[in-house]
């Protein structure tokens, strides 16, 4: 988590940066008063990603819904990754990399108890997925240019 907060979102790499900019634009979707499902039907349909729209959405509506605490998401613009962004990126690449147990123990302390094993269920195909089409979530960071 720590390797991910308050850096840019533009260090992000691949599926990390998907990542971000799709639990981003879910968010500010519903702030909007639009179906995120339908908002974010197209990049996930250009990345590949069509199939598992529907559990990133179930997952994200649950969360949002089920959640044990407020969850602050930066919007699409926003400079820095926040607390609550971080900490779901660390979990999606913990799924990645087949830390299942410690990703478990996170979302025991995110989700009320009974929602646990639904958003673990939908995280770990969302993941599969992106594994599938070589687009999983890494905790890369790239260099940002010289200004």
């Amino acid at each position: 988590m720590y390797c991910f907060l308050d850096q840019s979102p533009d260090r992000l790499t691949g599926g990390s940066h998907f990542i971000l900019w799709a639990m981003r634009g879910w968010v500010m979707a519903v702030m909007k008063e639009k179906c995120p499902a339908a908002s974010l039907m197209q990049p996930f349909t250009r990345m590949g990603m069509r199939t598992v729209l529907p559990d990133f959405h179930q997952l994200m509506f649950t969360v949002n819904h089920r959640g044990q605490r407020r969850m602050t998401f930066g919007d699409r613009g926003h400079g820095m990754i926040t607390e609550i962004e971080a900490i779901f990126l660390a979990l999606w690449v913990d799924m990645a990399e087949g830390q299942e147990d410690r990703a478990r123990k996170v979302l025991h302390l995110l989700i009320v108890e009974e929602k646990v094993e639904d958003v673990f269920a939908w995280l770990k195909h969302i993941v599969c997925h992106m594994e599938t089409i070589n687009f999983a979530p890494n905790r890369v960071l790239q260099s940002l240019p010289a200004s």
